[in-house]
């Protein structure tokens, strides 16, 4: 269920990053169509979870599994919701484009490292991998410098002004919370296999 959950979330964001710079309105109703199914499978996970543990009085290492299969099914959807405020902010601004192409290269970049970012946790809650947090971290790295890079192309432009700006600041942070949370689901996932929190890396 939880790897339904994140290629939910992995296919949500290839789809807004579609509608963002193909100004595409259908993918953005198709992103939305999915978040409502990322919600409704949040729901299921979280409600069987919750039922577990108040039936069942599991194990500690039982409860950790459950405890830890809430959190990242919240994780998960929050990453469908940033998938659904990438699609929107396209959707809101059609027929007009949100992405310059001075920065187009970056958000396409940012996109596709979103989905594999994503499809590797759908991966690891199969079959754990425990060099998965290795890579998302890399990842995220990555996001990071795509993200300043995506402002920076456009600073000193006139490209519809300061608010423009703005709006691209917003959206290149929604990425960057997508693959934060693909780093904070490895984490768990870690957690889940080893029982020893792994050590943060700033």
């Amino acid at each position: 269920m939880l790897g339904e959950l994140a290629g939910l979330a992995g296919r949500s964001m290839a789809d807004a990053t579609t509608a963002l710079l193909e100004v595409a309105p259908i993918a953005a109703e198709q992103t939305i169509a999915l978040g409502a199914q990322v919600r409704v499978l949040r729901r299921g996970c979280e409600d069987r979870a919750h039922s577990m543990l108040a039936l069942h009085a599991p194990a500690a290492a039982n409860r950790r599994m459950l405890v830890s299969a809430i959190r990242i099914s919240g994780d998960l959807a929050g990453m469908g919701g940033l998938a659904g405020q990438v699609a929107d902010a396209g959707r809101r601004r059609f027929p007009d484009r949100v992405v310059p192409p001075e920065t187009g290269s970056h958000f396409a970049e940012m996109g596709a490292l979103s989905s594999a970012m994503a499809d590797r946790v759908r991966h690891a809650l199969t079959e754990p991998d425990l060099s998965l947090l290795t890579r998302t971290r890399g990842d995220n790295d990555r996001m990071d410098e795509l993200r300043a890079q995506s402002t920076g192309a456009v600073a000193g432009e006139s490209w519809q002004g300061a608010t423009g700006t703005v709006d691209l600041a917003l959206l290149a942070g929604l990425y960057q919370r997508f693959a934060q949370h693909t780093v904070d689901v490895a984490e768990r996932i870690v957690f889940l296999a080893t029982g020893a929190r792994p050590i943060t890396v700033d």
